[in-house]
């Protein structure tokens, strides 16, 4: 009887071991798996950061084309309101001399009536 108990004893022990060593074998599974998932991230994650530095340079240089583009255009209109200021001023001195011609010219026909 002892016998058999050291036996059973044996094979229960056995057979934890086995159990033992399969549940090691699965988390040693699931560490690799979750060391290739990390692998995995950081490359992607890399890859994700090269695309954005990528994407902001581009978008750098349009933000600088349109702020050219804008202090161009700035200038062109300021250059526009300055040749219009100054066809605003030769188009008043052009009408103070003409309704001063036109009062002048008032004067003479009425000074023609009067004389005739």
């Amino acid at each position: 009887m002892k016998k058999e108990f050291k036996n059973n004893k044996g094979r229960t022990r056995d057979q934890y071991t086995a159990v033992l060593e399969q549940i090691n074998s699965k988390i040693d599974l699931l560490a690799e798996g979750h060391k290739m998932l990390d692998e995995k991230f950081d490359r992607k994650f890399g890859e994700l950061d090269d695309r954005i530095d990528k994407e902001s340079g581009l978008l750098s240089g349009k933000i600088n084309h349109v702020e050219t583009n804008v202090k161009d255009s700035f200038h062109s209109i300021a250059d526009y309101l300055e040749r219009i200021e100054k066809e605003v001023i030769i188009e008043r001195k052009k009408g103070i001399a003409v309704d001063e011609f036109l009062l002048l010219k008032k004067r003479v026909d009425h000074l023609e009536k009067i004389s005739q």
